[in-house]
C-alpha cells in the first residue's frame, strides 16, 4: 500500500524564502533611501541655482540704474559723491562692486526704498569662517567716499566659492578687471558691459562639497550714457542746500515737495529712473523753496513739460 505524500513546503523551503525576501526589502530600502537622499541634494542643489538667477536678476535692475554725473568744473572729491567702483581681490579672489542707483532693491524683511541709494556687493566671512556674499546700502553721502563697506551689510548667499566681476571700456574696447570712475583714465564714466560670474558651494550625490555649475550674466548699462550726458548739468548743485530756492531769505512761493505734488500725474508717465531722482530731491529738499531756475526744474521742463506751474 502505497503512502502519499501531503503537498507543502518544508521548513528549510521557508526558511530560504523568507531569508531571500528580507534580503530583496533591504536592498529596495537602501536603494530608496540612496534616491531620497540624491534627489534631495540635487533639489538643493537646483535651489541654490535659481537663487544665483534671482540675485543676478536683482543685481541687473540695481546696474541698469546706475546713475553717474560728470564732476562740475572745480568740484573736489569731498563736495561730488557719484562714483562708479569695481574693485578685483576684494576677498581673497572674490571682487566686490559700489554704485549708485535709482532702483535700490529691496531686500527680504526690510521698507522699501525711494530715491538715489549707494549700493555695494562683496564677499567676506561669517563667524564659522565661509565665504557670502553680501549687500550693503546707504544714502548719497555728502562727498566721496569709495570704501567699500560691509560690517553692517545684509547677506544674500551663504558658500560663495567665487564672484568675479570684469567692466568693458567702450573707448578702448578692453574688459578691466577693476573699475573706478574718479581715475583720470576713467574719471566720470561707467562701463557700458559688466560681466559677472558667481560661483557655489553645493554637494554632490555622496554629500561631499562641490563647485557647483557657474552662473553668469553680461549686464549692459549702455543706457546710463543717455542719463549722464542728459542730467550732468541737472544736478551740478546737488549738494548746495540752497540750490532750488530762490533767496533763503525769503518766504517761498512754492516748496520743492508742493510742486513735486503737482506733477505727480505727468511724473507717472516718465521714465522710472526720473521718477526715483525727483522724488530724492522732492525727500531731500521737502522744505526747501523751488527755484524755477534751478537743477530740479530743469528736469520738470524736460521730461513733464514744466512752463511756470511752480512760481
Amino acid at each position: 500500500m502505497s503512502v502519499r505524500r501531503r503537498a507543502g513546503f518544508t521548513l528549510i523551503e521557508i526558511l530560504v524564502a523568507v531569508t531571500i525576501t528580507a534580503l530583496l526589502v533591504a536592498a529596495a530600502v537602501r536603494a530608496f533611501r540612496d534616491i531620497h537622499r540624491f534627489t534631495a541634494r540635487m533639489g538643493a542643489g537646483l535651489h541654490r541655482q535659481r537663487a544665483a538667477g534671482v540675485f543676478l536678476d536683482r543685481l541687473e535692475r540695481e546696474l541698469t540704474s546706475t546713475m553717474l554725473f560728470a564732476r562740475p568744473p572745480g568740484a573736489g572729491p569731498d563736495d561730488h559723491p557719484w562714483l562708479f567702483r569695481g574693485v578685483d581681490g576684494y576677498e581673497g579672489d572674490t571682487d566686490a562692486i559700489k554704485f549708485i542707483t535709482s532702483a535700490p532693491a529691496r531686500t527680504a524683511g526690510s521698507p522699501s526704498t525711494v530715491g538715489l541709494r549707494v549700493v555695494t556687493y562683496g564677499v567676506h566671512s561669517n563667524e564659522e569662517g565661509q565665504l557670502g556674499l553680501y549687500r550693503f546700502e546707504e544714502r548719497l553721502p555728502r562727498g566721496e567716499s569709495k570704501q567699500i563697506l560691509l560690517a553692517d551689510s545684509v547677506p544674500i548667499l551663504d558658500d560663495i566659492e567665487a564672484f568675479s566681476l570684469s567692466f568693458h571700456d567702450s573707448e578702448s574696447d578692453h574688459w578691466l578687471e577693476g573699475w573706478d570712475s574718479t581715475q583720470i583714465e576713467l574719471l566720470d564714466r561707467v562701463p557700458d558691459k559688466i560681466q559677472v560670474s558667481l560661483g557655489l558651494w553645493q554637494k554632490d550625490a555622496n554629500g561631499e562639497p562641490v563647485v557647483g555649475p557657474e552662473a553668469s550674466r553680461t549686464i549692459r548699462l549702455s543706457s546710463v550714457k543717455h542719463l549722464l550726458t542728459r542730467g550732468q548739468d541737472v544736478l551740478e548743485d546737488a549738494n548746495d542746500p540752497n540750490a532750488d530756492a530762490e533767496n533763503p531769505d525769503e518766504e517761498c512761493m512754492t516748496t520743492v515737495s508742493e510742486c513735486v505734488d503737482y506733477f505727480q500725474e505727468s511724473l507717472a508717465e516718465a521714465d522710472p529712473r526720473i521718477q526715483e531722482l525727483v522724488a530724492h530731491e522732492a525727500e531731500v529738499r521737502a522744505d526747501d523753496c523751488f527755484n524755477p531756475e534751478g537743477p530740479l526744474a530743469e528736469l520738470l521742463k524736460k521730461h513733464v513739460e514744466y512752463e511756470d506751474e511752480c512760481h
